[in-house]
């Protein structure tokens, strides 16, 4: 008998009542910070100051210098498309 491939979340609220820190913005936070911190460091550079290289390395073990780029140091943050919607969604509702 296999697994089915599927996610079920039950939310009772158990775990917020014994007052752990799992709710989705506990889990939000960092990542949003995260996204901000590497937006201001990518708008510095643009406006002057020394952008960095770095050495990529791809999956077929390639590796080559590349000038840091937002869309790659998201990517290597593990920062998803989600994070991104989630995060304009909120700027949109407030």
């Amino acid at each position: 008998m296999s697994v089915p491939d599927q996610l079920v979340i039950l939310g009772n609220g158990f775990d917020l009542q014994c007052g752990l820190a799992s709710s989705f913005g506990d889990f939000e936070k960092p990542r949003k910070g995260l996204i901000e911190d590497l937006i201001e460091k990518h708008s510095t550079n643009q406006n002057g100051a020394d952008t960095s290289e770095k050495l990529v390395t791809y999956p077929d073990d390639r590796q080559e210098r590349q000038e840091a780029s937002l869309a790659a140091d998201i990517w290597a943050a593990g920062i998803t498309v989600w994070d991104l919607i989630l995060i304009a969604d909120e700027q949109i509702r407030t």
